[in-house]
């Protein structure tokens, strides 16, 4: 991670909501013992803030997909880059998600169809031990996915871009913040049980560069991804 990405994504934990952020099942060793590949899902965008009035019903469905996607790509490559930290190394694959999204155009799947189906549904379509379903809610649309190699076009962009400074967990702008709250959970094939879940809220600059957003929640989601085993001292 850059060190304007590790700022970021510092700045972003200051605000993240107190009390206990993550749950683990109690039974997750004995449910997962055999498991040995996980698919990370196209990521559930929630809009709660005001849409734009010249943005049309398809627009606004590109915009979610593309970020959708972006949040999918992201997270799937942060937890390859914390494959092995200090809590351990995780002892599971990652399906790549250009090929989950490949099985889902086979199968007639297609994205938002997947943010509401069920869990041990999926795994069987994608042939994988467990799925991570990612649920973001925010008040702002991204202005910038070009990162991710996501063109959202001029007219949509015209539209959702923010030219004021926005604060960043208590950095003082002339913009009001706008907060992040979002859930990432995973859930067991076999029997469809959440094994594990981070819950996630912060306060994001949505004028900085999307992928800064972007990249500090799913970098914290990854850094405390499951599957992991310390090695032997």
């Amino acid at each position: 991670m850059s060190t304007r990405h590790t700022a970021a994504a510092l700045l972003l934990l200051l605000a993240a909501c107190s009390g206990p952020r993550y749950f683990t099942s109690p039974d997750f060793a004995q449910k997962t013992a055999n498991h040995k590949l996980v698919a990370i899902l196209p990521v559930q965008m929630i809009m709660t803030g005001k849409k734009p009035e010249k943005l049309t019903d398809e627009d606004i469905a590109k915009i979610e997909e593309g970020e959708s996607r972006a949040f999918q790509m992201s997270l799937y490559n942060n937890i390859l880059k914390n494959h092995t930290t200090k809590k351990g190394t995780i002892m599971v694959e990652l399906q790549p998600y250009e090929k989950t999204m490949q099985i889902f155009k086979e199968k007639g799947i297609d994205l938002r169809k997947s943010w509401e189906a069920d869990p041990m549904d999926l795994c069987k379509v994608l042939g994988v031990d467990a799925v991570v379903k990612t649920r973001v809610q925010k008040t702002r649309y991204m202005s910038d996915l070009a990162s991710y190699g996501i063109d959202l076009g001029y007219h949509i962009l015209s539209q959702i871009s923010i030219p004021a400074t926005v604060i960043i967990s208590g950095v003082v702008g002339p913009a009001k913040t706008n907060d992040i709250d979002a859930q990432c959970s995973l859930f067991n094939g076999a029997d469809g049980s959440l094994l594990w879940k981070d819950m996630y809220k912060a306060s994001a600059s949505w004028n900085a560069p999307a992928n800064d957003v972007i990249e500090g929640m799913t970098h914290t989601f990854a850094y405390h991804f499951p599957y992991r085993k310390k090695a032997p001292k």
